[in-house]
């Protein structure tokens, strides 16, 4: 009779192959581990590992660069803004020091003389802008090419416009530089009927726009002044800017035009880059058109006022990709009618505007909105009228008979109506 501590072992038996089949896949995973997996099992799994770890680089790259260029634009933003306050306190100490040290000579002398222009301008009106920075593009060279919209311009009733600034890296510090001609892109040229544009990169979207529209201007001048065309007429290379120092918006030399790059050209915020390189691109060409329309004919400067509404308004009109009859800067206007009440169709025959930026003033304005209602109120097709009373009228009476088939003060009236209206003058 076996005693109580010993002990009992069972044993289970398979079926002898189920057995065999068992011992052998025990001993193979105990000498060689995981050789049940194929090579290009492995090989797949280190690809798919490998391709893991670069998603997990490049993300760290990506965000890397988001976070930086948030960094950059939050430093250009309070450079924008410091320049901002520095010019409405006439702080020059913080306005040297706002710019960069290596910026050209010339460009600095230009810089300050306009800043200097639009603070005279403002007057006991100004007031510190609110600037908002837009898009940002980092051009190398450790420099950027920065949107700044004004949301809240130096003087009350002054609409939004935009401005691109040029910056420089500096010691991590981003300070407003010189316009580099370098930094435009390479050279392209275009050619569209008699029009041959020469510009850069950075104008190219802003140029294939234009490019389609400049015969149909060209040729709705032409319709609008009664002006015939021959094979004699000039063809005209229009070569686009990037440099703002010593060139004026648009200059005629010959039959070459010169226009400014419209990411340096100060526009109203409702425009696009197209649109404002259209803008000068159609002044031009209609200031060539009247100039050739005028020929043979006298002028009284007195008119000179309404002869610039006037081109000013064909030069909107003939231009398909402009919105019509937009809204000018008013602040002068506004200024002007506090004091002296709502202007007179014989103010307009004196220039009583500001030595600085005179288009900006109130005579520009009034002259405008003149020439919107009075094209509005009696048909578009009376504007060539009004360019040849402007050589033979001898005062309002005379012109608006002849050109409206109205007396002076029913269309002062009507005038005055238009401007309560359009832009809350009392």
């Amino acid at each position: 009779m076996p005693s109580r501590s010993a002990q009992t072992t069972f044993h289970w038996y398979f079926d002898e192959e189920a057995r065999q089949r068992e011992e052998l896949l025990l001993g193979g995973r105990e000498q060689h581990g995981l050789r049940w997996i194929s090579r290009g099992q492995r090989r797949l799994a280190r690809v798919l590992i490998g391709l893991a770890l670069l998603a997990v680089v490049v993300s760290l790259g990506r965000e890397y660069l988001v976070w930086e260029e948030t960094r950059m634009r939050a430093i250009i933003g309070q450079s924008v803004q410091v320049e901002a306050w520095a010019w409405q306190r006439l702080d020059y100490a913080a306005i040297t020091a706002s710019l960069d040290p290596e910026a050209r000579a010339d460009w600095v002398r230009w810089h300050t003389q306009s800043q200097q222009g639009r603070r005279t301008w403002a007057g006991r009106d100004a007031r510190l802008p609110q600037v908002e920075v837009g898009q940002v593009e980092f051009l190398g060279r450790g420099r950027a090419l920065v949107e700044v919209r004004l949301a809240a311009a130096e003087v009350p009733d002054v609409e939004q416009y935009r401005e691109y600034r040029i910056y420089r890296n500096l010691a991590g510090e981003w300070l407003r530089t010189s316009t580099d001609t370098r930094l435009w892109g390479a050279q392209a040229e275009q050619t569209a009927g008699i029009f041959h544009f020469v510009y850069n990169a950075q104008d190219a979207v802003a140029v294939e726009k234009v490019v389609l529209q400049a015969e149909t201007i060209w040729q709705n001048l032409h319709e609008r002044l009664g002006l015939t065309t021959t094979s004699g007429n000039p063809s005209f290379q229009i070569v686009i800017q990037g440099e703002n120092v010593g060139n004026g918006a648009t200059r005629f030399e010959g039959d070459r035009l010169l226009l400014l790059s419209p990411k340096l050209t100060r526009s109203p915020v409702y425009e696009d880059e197209s649109q404002t390189l259209s803008r000068m691109l159609s002044t031009a060409l209609t200031r060539r058109a009247m100039d050739r329309f005028m020929q043979g004919r006298g002028f009284d400067p007195r008119w000179s006022v309404t002869y610039e509404a006037a081109l000013e308004w064909l030069a909107e009109e003939v231009n398909p990709l402009l919105p019509r009859d937009p809204r000018q800067e008013s602040g002068a206007l506004r200024k002007r009618v506090a004091q002296f009440g709502l202007p007179r169709l014989d103010d307009l025959l004196e220039k009583r505007h500001a030595g600085y930026y005179w288009w900006a003033g109130w005579a520009s304005s009034a002259g405008h909105s003149l020439l919107a209602y009075a094209m509005n109120t009696y048909g578009a097709e009376r504007i060539d009228d009004l360019i040849v009373g402007l050589t033979t009228a001898q005062d309002w009476e005379e012109l608006s008979q002849s050109v409206f088939g109205v007396s002076a003060g029913e269309l002062e009236s009507g005038w005055h109506g238009y401007l309560r209206w359009r832009y809350g003058l009392e």
